[in-house]
């Protein structure tokens, strides 16, 4: 109705030290407890409905980031590989997992250069990547000659990095190696 007055209590909105807002009660009850018990009611289910709106935003950003990352491991040429500390593969994209004469880059998991690759190969690739993870120091625009397991031998133009955690510890290497086998043969 026009002309009524309205009293009311302002409460701040907030979760531990974050300011959210505020709210304003229309003045009932004269104890001031019930206000509280409102305020904070009303504060922790805005600040649970911000934490799933945050949830929900950053969910959809990492399955962004996962389907860039998925969509060039997929499609790119070169031979790209992730490993732990012991040299076995944590990933390897869609092409190096065909090189391995693999539909699907998931049963080369765990394995190691020496799976696919005979002793010449393997070894030295081993040492490199001890000697990186040792030492932090990546190896850069490395060419080497290839020798498989059951296929003809390829070159390649390698690079190879420490894989480091958050916290920066070295936690394994990564690598992307180009296929220069043509470019040796004109040579």
């Amino acid at each position: 109705p026009h002309g009524r007055q309205f009293s009311y209590v302002v409460e701040p909105l907030y979760f531990q030290k974050k300011q959210l807002g505020f709210v304003l009660f229309e003045i009932g009850p004269r104890e001031g407890a019930v206000y509280e018990t409102l305020r904070a009611q009303v504060s922790s289910a805005l600040h649970g409905a911000l934490l799933v709106q945050q949830a929900q935003e950053h969910s959809a950003e990492l399955a962004w980031q996962k389907y860039i990352l998925d969509t060039f491991m997929e499609n790119v040429p070169d031979h790209i590989y992730f490993k732990d500390r012991e040299s076995r593969f944590i990933r390897i994209n869609k092409a190096l997992a065909q090189s391995f004469g693999l539909s699907d880059p998931m049963p080369a998991l765990g394995k190691t250069d020496f799976d696919f690759f005979t002793e010449e190969h393997a070894r030295p690739a081993y040492e490199d990547e001890q000697t990186i993870v040792q030492t932090g120091q990546p190896i850069m625009n490395k060419e080497e000659k290839e020798t498989w397991l059951g296929r003809p031998d390829t070159w390649a133009l390698t690079t190879k990095v420490p894989l480091h955690d958050r916290d920066g510890n070295i936690v394994g290497t990564f690598g992307i190696s180009r296929d220069i086998t043509e470019h040796k043969r004109v040579e």
